[in-house]
């Protein structure tokens, strides 16, 4: 194989080895048909906009990162699928997209903040559905699952992703009564190249369609921190001499200073806009976690109410629903997080007591034992069942607080309004023997 093109100029017969002549500028040069011959090709123009099936669409720039294989890594390490590089708040392996049949899920990578469906932490894989919003860290995507792609027909969505090189089937002719405004490509004549398509002609627009196209072209589209962008960017001006700038009238100076006050103003607004996404996100997932998970959603949720009273919590390493609840040097209570339908067995029970006989042990005093119970939760609090009189009295008899999801989720909300007195109900917590009296969940007014 040679390591340069070589040729003749069919219009001046002279030798040269670049792609154009350089003597008379003119060449019949067959670039294609050389670059065969050395076992090349040239790339194909690709649409990135049409040839995308499946994409994550950031909401900031609007740039679609293609989905292409059946399981797409995402993150800041430049061994990733899709790389996030700009996000220091992201993993190296945050979260990613598997394809499984038709359908697609999402599932995190064990990051340290997180991953987000619609608003909602994800601890186990979640199936994707076209428009979801998915947020890690402080970027936002929006996934995209374009219509035109073969997902959700008779072939599979993992065939479509790994049949993306194939060409595509050959165009046949519409049928009679096809929709306004498609193309009507026709079969090749035997021989001869393929005609052009022709377009079927749209009925005119009226004077109101007409005027209203102008006003959507005429105002700044809705786009977010997308639109906002742009506007950020200097007016383009032809490129006249710097010393021209030295005549301008006295307002430009102010026009200058005023614009750049409120591209200080719009910066600002995308930043405050990405962290009050990022709060209203861990808001609206916080009662559904406590109320309907049973495991490391609900962990870290008990935990918040936890840290938010006071103490400090440490994980027990054998099980991820076991706490202890430190205020300083000394371990004030033991907690452990129980899920039952009705009642839990009295082996929990059993548990948490073996718990504060470890602690015994080791320090020679005894910490309070308190039961989280996460109690039916496929049913609304109001519809869950009380709990027994034989439970309640087993508890109080070996001095354990029980005190359920539906409790913990109103003394945050308490704390979180200013409303609650956490040294008040740290002491309540520690001294109740039995089920923790008060605090009934109640709806927002209007729900």
């Amino acid at each position: 194989m040679t390591s340069s093109l070589h040729s003749k100029c069919k219009r001046c017969g002279k030798d040269f080895t670049s792609t154009t002549c350089p003597y008379c500028t003119v060449t019949g040069l067959d670039l294609e048909a050389l670059l065969a011959e050395e076992g090349l090709t040239l790339n194909p123009k690709i649409d990135q906009e049409e040839d995308i099936p499946v994409a994550l669409i950031d909401t900031v720039t609007g740039k679609p990162l293609p989905v292409v294989s059946p399981v797409c890594k995402v993150g800041r390490d430049i061994t990733s699928d899709i790389v996030i590089a700009g996000d220091r708040s992201l993993s190296r392996y945050h979260f990613q997209i598997r394809v499984w049949g038709d359908e697609f899920f999402i599932e995190d990578c064990g990051s340290r903040n997180g991953t987000f469906l619609n608003g909602s932490p994800i601890s186990t894989p979640r199936k994707l559905a076209n428009g979801d919003v998915v947020s890690a860290g402080m970027s936002r995507y929006t996934f995209s699952l374009k219509a035109s792609g073969n997902y959700g027909g008779r072939d599979s969505a993992l065939d479509s992703i790994m049949n993306q090189s194939e060409p595509p089937a050959s165009p046949k002719t519409e049928p009679p009564g096809s929709p306004i405004g498609k193309t009507h490509p026709l079969p090749p004549p035997p021989g001869g190249p393929a005609p052009v398509p022709v377009p079927v002609p749209q009925p005119a627009k009226n004077e109101f369609s007409q005027s209203l196209e102008r006003m959507r072209d005429s105002v700044l589209p809705v786009g977010g921190p997308a639109v906002l962008a742009s506007v950020t960017e200097p007016i383009s001006k032809k490129n006249y001499p710097d010393w021209s700038k030295l005549y301008a009238p006295p307002e430009f100076g102010k026009l200058m200073e005023e614009r750049e006050r409120l591209v200080a103003l719009i910066e600002k607004g995308r930043r405050d806009l990405q962290e009050l996404d990022a709060r209203i996100a861990g808001a609206g997932s916080l009662s559904s976690d406590l109320l309907c998970d049973e495991g490391d959603a609900l962990a870290t949720r008990v935990k918040e109410v936890i840290t938010a009273l006071g103490w400090t919590v440490e994980w027990a390493a054998a099980n991820h629903l076991e706490m202890s609840l430190r205020l300083g040097n000394k371990i004030e209570a033991v907690l452990r997080i129980v899920g039952c339908v009705k009642e839990p067995p009295t082996s929990d029970m059993e548990a948490v007591v073996n718990q504060q006989a470890v602690v015994w042990c080791q320090f020679t005093y005894e910490p309070k034992g308190i039961i989280v119970l996460q109690q039916n939760s496929k049913a609304p609090p109001e519809q869950r069942a009380p709990l027994s009189r034989d439970f309640s009295e087993s508890a109080a008899k070996k001095k354990l607080c029980v005190v359920t999801t539906p409790q913990l989720l109103t003394i945050f909300r308490l704390l979180s309004a200013g409303n609650g007195d956490r040294d008040y109900i740290k002491q309540l917590l520690v001294s109740t023997n039995g089920l923790l009296p008060g605090f009934t969940p109640m709806r927002e007014p209007g729900q």
